[in-house]
């Protein structure tokens, strides 16, 4: 069976039950696994949906929300890359041209997204392969937006919920522009962080947002005061 039949093969079985392409095994993310789910390619971690599937639905939807400011972005930076999702999102529905800088630690990721997301098919795309912290403390730049979507299965990593990196975050975001942050508060320990982070982005000039989804997601965004 040629590859293309397999995929079309696949792809029709999804709409029943999950099928997996591909099993890929990473030092940070342990496995990783592209399969078609209801006929779409996803990626997905060993506990959550990693890029593209829900989490795809969860950002158009919160978006949507934000228009229309985030229509008139002219540059972006997305901590925790994937395989291109946001990137995508960004670049087809907000800015035909404008400069993405998008930022993830797992090389093993980005081969997934170039072989199986055509996450290399879009221009003005600077892919940079580093951790997210290391990045934005030398980052001298700022953008129109900022999306922080970085997850350890279901957990945003604690290095990134503490007042040191919400300073750097919101350092990087330009005048009038905004930072868009995604968190499950799913347990007791992320309830108490995402009313620290709500409480940190309070305090500063801005007007915060919360945005939930029926995802279980819970955006906070910030638009920084010009």
């Amino acid at each position: 069976m040629t590859s293309r039949l397999l995929h079309l093969r696949l792809k029709i079985q999804s709409f029943f039950h999950d099928q997996t392409v591909e099993t890929f095994y990473s030092k940070k993310n342990l496995c990783l696994t592209v399969a078609y789910s209801n006929g779409q390619l996803v990626l997905n971690s060993r506990d959550a949906n990693y890029s593209f599937g829900n989490l795809t639905k969860v950002f158009i939807e919160v978006f949507r929300r934000l228009e229309p400011e985030i229509s008139g972005i002219r540059s972006a930076l997305v901590l925790g890359a994937g395989a291109g999702d946001v990137i995508g999102i960004l670049r087809s529905r907000y800015m035909q041209d404008g400069p993405i800088t998008a930022v993830e630690h797992d090389p093993v990721v980005l081969r997934i997204g170039r072989k199986y997301f055509n996450l290399g098919k879009w221009k003005n795309i600077e892919l940079i392969e580093s951790d997210a912290f290391e990045f934005i403390a030398s980052n001298k730049s700022t953008y129109d937006l900022v999306v922080m979507d970085i997850f350890e299965g279901l957990d945003v990593p604690p290095v990134f919920l503490n007042s040191e990196f919400y300073h750097l975050l919101c350092r990087a975001v330009e005048p009038g522009g905004m930072l868009v942050f995604n968190l499950m508060p799913h347990n007791s320990y992320y309830v108490e962080k995402h009313s620290e982070l709500v409480g940190f982005m309070t305090s500063q000039p801005s007007l915060v947002l919360q945005i939930p989804h029926s995802a279980g997601n819970e955006m906070v965004v910030w638009k920084k005061m010009k």
